[in-house]
């Protein structure tokens, strides 16, 4: 990743080591993680995010950024000092739109991250995928997801999608 267009970012390095703790009991390696200018690629194909196994590096569309740093920092002012985890907050996330897109984005590069890193299978959404995606979502309490629909999982609730239509999670 182009050090001019990658951001490493605290916030979803909490969010990463929220999944790894939760889902694979720690044992993923701690990627590089951070905002990526994904906005070169060809008009309306631009992805969310990207795992990329030589690097070990996790990179979520800067699109997001702005947006989710705001929303977060808005909950975090209203949490309790002991509070519910990021996790416990990824669960019931219609009250903030832009953090549960871009916990799923995680969720979903961690599972790329866990099919190489646990199987030695890079890249694609098959079977090697499929077996990751499913175990998050058994310890997320997400519905399971199949091989036709790898490519969107986790889904995001209705609410997001119709700001992300508005084009309000910008």
């Amino acid at each position: 990743m182009n050090e001019n267009v990658f951001q490493s970012s605290s916030l979803l390095l909490s969010i990463w080591r929220d999944i790894n703790a939760a889902c694979f009991n720690s044992e993923l390696h701690e990627p590089v993680i951070g905002w990526i200018d994904l906005s070169d690629e060809e008009e309306g194909s631009e992805p969310y995010g990207m795992y990329v196994p030589r690097a070990g590096s996790i990179g979520i569309s800067a699109r997001f950024r702005s947006t989710v740093e705001a929303e977060e920092k808005a909950l975090s002012e209203h949490a309790d000092t002991v509070g519910p985890s990021k996790i416990d907050k990824a669960k019931s996330m219609p009250q903030s739109p832009a953090v549960e897109l871009v916990y799923r984005l995680v969720m979903h590069e961690t599972a790329h991250q866990a099919s190489h890193q646990l199987g030695g299978i890079s890249g694609g959404h098959g079977e090697p995928f499929l077996a990751q995606a499913r175990r998050i979502s058994q310890a997320m309490n997400l519905p399971e997801p199949t091989l036709k629909d790898l490519d969107q999982w986790p889904t995001v609730t209705p609410f997001v999608v119709q700001l992300m239509r508005e084009g309000k999670l910008e």
